[in-house]
């Protein structure tokens, strides 16, 4: 009897030693269970956190460097200008009208062509809008990375083409097109849609027959961006 009563107390010593050890040491049941609560939170909140972080690498995406074959290529257009020789072939016939009115600017006109980016329809992509003395003669957006011409404006050496190129605040673009030589012109309106150029309409008219090209379009004539104001970089 005596010795059950010595091992009972001694079980009871050995578990208030072992509870005091414990204590002190600061490792309890509680502090597992709180540990493991703390970190299963932070599993569940680190793919939220990645997201964050990839959405925020993505807006800060710097899209001006897509440009720079365009621009390169406009360099050679004005250095073969300057010496008074033909413009390179580019890939489209749109693009071709590019080159030629802005070689014609520095050999006819002796410009000196700017280019600057403005985000036509506010999807935070800019475009690369390219001009002279303060107007927009050729306008490229950006689709998968690759840059496209939408249209060139300006006035021909010879042949008498003529057009014009229309940025509105609203993202919508105008562009007017036709010669010297006929009354019969052409308009057109555009908008730039999850990097794709759409047409919404085109419609001939009289030149100087003070036709309407917007009610001929079917767009209100809303405020339109004023070029002079835009940071243009000489090429």
């Amino acid at each position: 009897m005596k010795k059950l009563v010595l091992l009972g107390c001694s079980l009871l010593i050995l578990t208030a030693c072992q509870s005091h050890k414990d204590t002190k040491q600061g490792i309890t049941v509680e502090d597992i269970k709180s540990t493991q609560s703390s970190t299963t939170k932070q599993t569940e909140t680190t793919p939220s956190s990645k997201t964050e972080t990839d959405k925020t690498a993505t807006t800060k995406k710097d899209w001006k460097v897509y440009f720079s074959p365009t621009i390169a290529a406009y360099q050679s257009v004005i250095s073969k200008a300057k010496a008074q020789e033909t413009p390179p072939t580019a890939q489209n016939n749109d693009e071709q009208i590019a080159f030629s009115l802005i070689s014609d600017s520095v050999r006819v006109s002796h410009l000196n062509p700017q280019y600057t980016y403005y985000d036509i329809n506010k999807d935070d992509i800019p475009e690369l809008l390219i001009g002279n003395d303060g107007y927009v003669t050729t306008i490229y957006y950006l689709n998968n990375e690759i840059p496209n011409i939408i249209k060139a404006a300006g006035v021909a050496s010879s042949g008498g083409f003529r057009a014009g190129l229309e940025i509105k605040e609203n993202g919508t673009i105008i562009y007017t097109s036709g010669t010297s030589l006929s009354p019969d012109w052409t308009a057109s309106a555009y908008q730039i849609e999850n990097q794709n150029l759409v047409l919404l309409k085109e419609a001939p008219y009289q030149m100087g027959s003070g036709a309407d090209i917007y009610q001929l379009l079917g767009i209100n004539n809303s405020q339109a961006i004023d070029p002079s104001q835009l940071e243009w970089i000489t090429f």
